[in-house]
């Protein structure tokens, strides 16, 4: 046998190594985990740039949108307009951003409102989000936003760990509500916001701790409490009770009302406020300019009829035809109570401070119970009063718990001096025409009325006011027998009527006088 030579040993021996070496198991490089991504909660950022990836625009400076994460909503301005939602995400980087609803400002700078556009609808096609560079880039709908930190904020998972964990960042101070007014904009369910009516728009004005407005057809008022936490309850509301003839007017003001009664937090964003509760929003933005403190205007002379009465949210509406009546002199008020006769003195403010003292009454019975409640219920607000504020060209009275609602009432030409003839008698909506050639008729002097009843002459005294309140007394007439039946019970009702007689109105140059569920209509003789 040969023997091997040195170099041919070493082959094989290098030959040997390699084959033991490819048959040890292989040892790959560690697959390095799926990126986590930092939390998005309490993190603010501002657009940089958006499109679609590879052709990228920069956000329009000074408008530049911006978005805040809170726990679970997100709010902010688009560049023009505010927005909120609410979003969901995981730290994979899926995200998902819901019922984003937005005001709906126009703005005319050029490109402003295609950067907003582009802005919220990627938001509400939201995909997913990642965090490169300290850099915010959120994917949707084909697009690409692209965000930096806003200056004032500083998200949490991007600042390296230390030992002691950070203290979460404090919630928003909301700027006092206190001396602030504002015009309603939208209004809805978070995802499904209708824009205000134009020209309708319902407002809100917030003073010490009460709040007041129109709801787009009446007026209303009420009381608040907010803390700069952001929570807000209203409490006692109320409002006139006009007919909206606008179904759509209508609606809104139910709805921003009832909005109002269930608010529980607000949020001023970019300049809007927005209320929430009970699932309903407002979004509405600041009047230009704040109102000075509302001078009220003298009440010496006006004249007002009762719409409602009650309790803050608690309102009853004045019975038809029985509504009380107010009427302001130089220092006394007198008017109907719906049933008696009032009078007293007052004294007032224009800064809308109201007293009513000495008040009396006549002492007749009011045979219907609801009639007597509401004159009761009115007299006492009358003697509470405190306050006084016309509002909407509606006057309302409060004090003691108690708040009374006006309409002007327009004042009543004098009567003295005045004659009038019979055009038709009877009840409303049942009237009969006078007779013809045998129409009563009507004249009044200083303090007495005259005049012939359709067959019989007729005399008598009377008072009279311009709120239109009438009352005849002393009547007496000549005793003739009238042939005629038809002149014998018109001549009955005529005078009866006249006997009954609570108020009096000129309409169109017609004389209507009421009472008791009577009614006559008379032309100028």
């Amino acid at each position: 046998m040969r023997e091997r030579t040195l170099p041919a040993i070493l082959f094989a021996s290098m030959a040997m190594l390699l084959v033991l070496a490819g048959c040890l198991p292989s040892q790959q490089e560690p697959v390095p985990d799926a990126m986590v991504q930092p939390e998005l909660h309490d993190s603010s950022w501002q657009l940089e740039a958006y499109g679609t990836p590879g052709t990228l625009k920069d956000a329009i400076p000074g408008k530049e949108p911006t978005i805040d994460f809170a726990t679970s909503d997100l709010s902010g301005s688009a560049g023009c307009n505010s927005y909120f939602g609410t979003y969901t995400y995981d730290t994979d980087g899926t995200l998902a951003i819901d019922q984003l609803s937005n005001t709906e400002m126009a703005c005319m700078e050029a490109g402003v409102m295609q950067q907003e556009q582009v802005f919220l609808d990627t938001l509400r096609e939201a995909e997913s989000y990642r965090v490169v560079q300290g850099k915010l880039r959120i994917v949707g709908g084909g697009n690409l936003l692209v965000l930096g930190r806003a200056a004032e904020a500083q998200n949490p998972a991007e600042v390296p760990a230390t030992e002691e964990e950070e203290d979460e960042p404090e919630p928003v101070e909301q700027p006092p509500l206190k001396n602030t007014s504002w015009t309603l904009e939208a209004f809805g369910e978070p995802g499904n916001m209708k824009a205000a009516i134009a020209g309708k728009e319902p407002t809100l004005h917030f003073t010490t701790g009460d709040i007041n407005g129109s709801g787009g057809c009446n007026s209303f008022f009420g009381t608040y409490t907010s803390d700069t936490d952001g929570t807000l309850e209203i409490e006692g509301l109320g409002s006139t009770m006009m007919l909206c003839t606008n179904n759509d007017i209508m609606n809104q003001e139910h709805a921003f009302l009832d909005a109002l009664g269930d608010a529980e937090t607000y949020e001023v964003v970019g300049g809007d406020l927005l209320i929430e509760g009970g699932g309903k929003v407002l979004i509405l933005v600041e009047t230009e300019e704040e109102p000075a403190p509302v001078e009220q205007p003298p009440l010496k002379n006006t004249s007002w009829e009762l719409e409602a009465y009650g309790t803050p949210g608690n309102l009853t509406a004045a019975i038809s035809g029985k509504e009380p009546t107010l009427h302001f002199t130089t220092g006394d008020v007198n008017g109907s109570g719906g049933c008696n006769s009032f009078f007293g003195t007052y004294t007032s403010d224009t800064e809308g401070t109201l007293e009513i003292d000495g008040l009396g009454s006549t002492m007749m019975l009011c045979t219907n119970v609801d009639v007597r409640n509401q004159e009761q219920a009115f007299l006492d607000a009358l003697g509470d009063a405190e306050t006084y504020e016309v509002i909407g060209g509606d006057l309302r009275i409060a004090g003691g718990g108690k708040v009374l609602l006006f309409v002007e009432r327009e004042e009543q030409p004098q009567l003295k001096n005045t004659s009038w003839e019979l055009e038709a008698y009877g009840t409303p909506g049942h009237l009969t025409a006078a007779v013809p050639g045998k129409e009563s008729t009507l004249s009044f002097t200083t303090s007495n009325v005259s005049g012939v009843a359709g067959c019989n002459s007729f005399s008598g005294t009377y008072t009279s006011d311009v709120d239109g309140t009438l009352e005849v007394t002393d009547l007496g007439s000549t005793m003739m027998l009238c042939i005629d039946v038809n002149v014998r019970n018109q001549e009955t009702a005529f005078l009866e009527a006249l006997r009954n007689a609570e108020t009096y109105e000129v309409v169109g140059g017609d004389l209507l006088i009421e009472g008791d569920g009577k009614l006559l209509i008379l032309t100028a003789a």
